[in-house]
């Protein structure tokens, strides 16, 4: 029989397991964004990583508390972590959103970011004139 030598062994294959959460780059992200930016405007991308390997490492984006205000007027690409306009903003409804992001890894943990997109005015409104009529009787001789 023969004697095997060190580099005659099979070498033991590590697996990954998930014990890393995906991190955001930052925690909290600040952007503004004209009132009147075109449909498909990109504001922000959020980024993620995961120290995992494989599918432990493959990081998702999402809404983290999907708002039904939040979903209309704005989309996220679960992929590249990008933050696009899909609807009307408006500064004199809206100022300001906080939109909560979480990514999410190939086996169920994650982290959460915040992006607070403030809508900066444009001068859309035309201005507006009330005038009011006061009647009152003066004596012709008053002082």
């Amino acid at each position: 029989m023969a004697e095997l030598l060190p580099w005659d062994c099979p070498r033991p294959h590590v697996l990954d397991i998930n014990d890393n959460a995906p991190e955001f780059a930052q925690p909290l992200y600040h952007v503004q964004i004209l009132e009147n930016s075109p449909l498909g405007s990109l504001i922000v991308t959020v980024s993620a990583r995961d120290l995992d390997m494989g599918i432990n490492g493959e990081v998702f984006y999402s809404f983290f508390y999907g708002d039904e205000e939040i979903t209309r007027t704005f989309a996220l690409n679960e992929l590249t972590g990008e933050i696009k306009i899909i609807g009307k903003l408006d500064f004199e409804k809206i100022v300001s959103y906080e939109v909560d992001i979480k990514a999410s890894d190939g086996a169920g943990l994650s982290g959460k970011c915040t992006v607070i997109i403030q809508v900066v005015d444009v001068n859309d409104n035309t201005p507006e004139l009330t005038v009011a009529s006061l009647i009152s009787s003066i004596p012709e001789n008053s002082p």
